[in-house]
């Protein structure tokens, strides 16, 4: 790795060091960094490429979001199922291990018709949360389908919607304890989340969560 980005600014000592301890965590999971692109790491499998982009963007330079940007070019033959269960393991792993990536909103809505996450409707782990289908598990009873159907049955399905109250996607607090509200991640088509008032402050206001700022979907 080097002390630069990819624009070849300078990365002050402090932001470096802490980048040196990611990319080990990176190689400990199976990741090997580019011999012409230092910085980016790559992790190849049967089924594709995963990449950890440590070198920063025009938006977000990587002094202000240490977290590597996560992208992937997986094989067509790979369902889109498979491909969900591998990216939210791999976020799910890589977090556990203290690297936590994140996505841009470009990499989100230009893979949205092969590999569609995001904070929007629906279902995933923790931050990840699926648009148009599941990863191989029913949502309910945790069966694996291997298909992109959220549940194994129309009990399944009925029952957890009888029984999940709404919550917040961000925080995860439950309709119970706060009033979750609507929120725009994509004006056209329209797609909506429940977050609290709270994290709904927070998306407009900050910059915790650029990834769930609303856009338009270009065709």
């Amino acid at each position: 790795m080097i002390n630069k980005d990819k624009f070849g600014n300078i990365i002050y000592e402090k932001v470096y060091q802490r980048l040196l301890i990611k990319g080990q965590i990176l190689k400990l999971n199976g990741y090997v960094e580019s011999s012409n692109k230092p910085n980016l790491f790559f992790k190849k499998m049967p089924e594709g490429v995963l990449f950890a982009d440590m070198r920063g963007t025009a938006e977000i330079p990587i002094w202000e979001d240490l977290s590597p940007l996560f992208y992937w070019n997986f094989n067509e033959q790979t369902p889109m199922w498979k491909r969900r269960r591998i990216i939210a393991r791999e976020f799910e792993q890589l977090s556990m291990d203290g690297c936590d990536c994140r996505l841009s909103d470009n990499d989100i809505w230009d893979t949205t018709e092969e590999c569609a996450t995001s904070m929007a409707s629906g279902h995933g782990y923790g931050h990840i949360i699926w648009i148009d289908g599941g990863d191989g598990y029913c949502l309910h009873c945790g069966k694996d389908i291997q298909s992109d159907e959220i549940f194994c049955s129309e009990r399944c399905r009925d029952i957890h919607d009888e029984t999940t109250p709404e919550k917040c996607v961000v925080c995860d607090v439950p309709g119970r304890d706060v009033e979750p509200i609507p929120h725009h991640v994509c004006y056209d088509p329209e797609i909506t989340i429940q977050v609290c008032r709270s994290c709904h402050m927070k998306i407009h206001h900050t910059t915790q969560y650029l990834h769930l700022r609303p856009f338009v979907v270009r065709g």
